[in-house]
């Protein structure tokens, strides 16, 4: 399933003016208007938490390389 990170909306005028545009219609007002759209959604994202994926220190890891020695 897929899913769209954005509001409907956004979607919405985003195929608008392409399909517009693909088909040789004037689409300037419709790519202002999803520009304007699309700035004020990703102005509002205050984006993800924070993902910590271990919980040793840096210093505590082991330490992970290839161990033998690699030759052309």
């Amino acid at each position: 399933m897929d899913t769209f990170l954005f509001s409907e909306d956004l979607l919405e005028k985003g195929l608008i003016w392409r399909f517009k545009q693909a088909k040789q219609l004037d689409y300037a007002e419709d790519l202002i208007s999803y520009e304007v759209t699309k700035a004020q959604e990703k102005k509002a994202d205050r984006g993800g938490v924070k993902v910590i994926s271990t919980s040793m220190a840096t210093r505590e890891r082991p330490f992970r390389t290839w161990p033998g020695t690699v030759t052309p």
